[in-house]
């Protein structure tokens, strides 16, 4: 955790922190109902853009249940237990582990491989991006990533025939 942050480049701090915020769960909710609206309005911005839609709500799954599990877990957060390390944003949860960010953006990447949206490699891309984003501005473990993947993934999997 110590050696990430001091990789940390003043010109690549900002772009983690816009990049973790696309995977706050106040932007999803404002995509999500921005689509949703677009959907409705007969606006195309996407290809299959419902079912890209639909998908979104394992990000929802996935977010409810992990903040279960994370209270069930009580992981303090690295900055809190390793002395030195210095979180590069605030964070509204004392919990740790499973991340959010990368068990909600996880989630939509295999919802969208499993229903062949063209648009999954790029949301696959996205989602490292956010997972790593977390590692780097030091609000979360390796491991916190690792077992959000693992339980995005999870949620993909068992929602995936009711999101077709």
């Amino acid at each position: 955790m110590l050696r990430i942050q001091a990789l940390r480049r003043t010109w690549l701090t900002p772009l983690m922190k816009i990049v973790t915020f696309s995977g706050k769960a106040r932007s999803w909710t404002l995509a999500s109902l921005s689509l949703w609206f677009l959907d409705n309005q007969g606006v195309r911005l996407m290809p299959q853009q419902t079912l890209f839609l639909r998908s979104m709500l394992v990000g929802l799954v996935a977010f409810v249940l992990g903040w279960v599990i994370k209270m069930f877990f009580a992981r303090e957060r690295p900055f809190s237990v390793v002395p030195g390390l210095r979180a590069l944003v605030t964070v509204p949860l004392k919990d740790s582990f499973p991340s959010s960010h990368a068990s909600t953006s996880a989630g939509l990447f295999v919802t969208l491989l499993l229903v062949g949206h063209p648009l999954a490699p790029w949301v696959g891309v996205w989602a490292l991006l956010v997972s790593f984003s977390r590692f780097y501005l030091g609000v979360h473990f390796p491991s916190d990533l690792a077992g959000g993947i693992v339980f995005g993934a999870a949620c993909a999997v068992a929602t995936a025939n009711w999101i077709h």
